[in-house]
């Protein structure tokens, strides 16, 4: 229960969700681990499960300020990127232009911005992980804008294994993952897409934050993989024809 003994980590979106789960997850096996995001009350709250988590306000998205929250954290062996970021789901059509491009800024880009100076953060025998997302692995409707940052996010992880090396980065891509990321929509109608989610895969369930949390301790943990994506998607990419 301890692998992580002696280890720092930085999750950025750290405050709810997949991100939160993951952040435990490392303290709880030992890790000191700082969580960033936008919400201090959030992030507050959330540090209050454990003395090993710590909180920082930042906005991803604004590069200067994610230099300056590094340059505070000197360095750390893990990095987790797990921004929720919202998203832009529709017709491709129809999809509000300004509410596209803030999708991809506060996700694409403060990825591409965490990354850019990952170098400065994470000691050579680190690790960084993306969380990204499905969307980019099969075809769906109204998923159009999802795929476009998740997929870019997906193809990045090769190129900067190698540049990066010997710091390991590597992907998670997750299915329909219950998390407070859908209390957006109403409660009967969010269940009604659970059941359906539940319906498309062949595990017959929709995922939980503790699924990602485990992905994310193997790649922290596991010293000889990178460069690599992980589907944790219930078997979803296995039945790309069902809606």
């Amino acid at each position: 229960m301890s692998r992580f003994a002696g280890h720092k980590a930085l999750v950025i979106g750290g405050g709810s969700g997949i991100g939160l789960a993951s952040a435990l997850a490392l303290a709880s096996e030992g890790a000191e681990v700082t969580i960033a995001g936008r919400t201090q009350a959030k992030l507050e709250a959330a540090c209050a499960a454990t003395p090993r988590m710590h909180w920082i306000v930042l906005d991803a998205s604004d590069e200067a300020a994610l230099e300056h929250c590094y340059a505070q954290m000197g360095e750390v062996d893990h990095l987790v990127l797990c921004a929720n970021a919202g998203g832009s789901i529709g017709r491709f059509e129809t999809l509000d232009s300004q509410a596209m491009r803030g999708y991809f800024d506060n996700k694409l880009w403060a990825y591409l911005y965490a990354l850019k100076h990952a170098g400065k953060l994470v000691k050579p025998e680190g690790s960084i992980t993306l969380v990204n997302g499905a969307a980019s692995q099969f075809a769906a409707p109204m998923m159009a804008a999802l795929a476009v940052v998740n997929g870019g996010l997906d193809a990045i992880v090769r190129p900067l294994s190698l540049e990066l090396a010997p710091r390991r980065i590597n992907a998670i891509s997750p299915g329909v993952i219950d998390t407070p990321y859908w209390d957006k929509m109403e409660s009967g109608a969010r269940e009604s897409f659970y059941q359906a989610a539940a319906r498309s895969v062949p595990l017959q369930r929709v995922g939980q934050a503790a699924d990602i949390a485990d992905a994310v301790l193997f790649f922290a943990g596991n010293r000889f993989v990178t460069g690599s994506v992980l589907l944790v998607d219930g078997g979803r990419h296995l039945t790309p024809n069902l809606s």
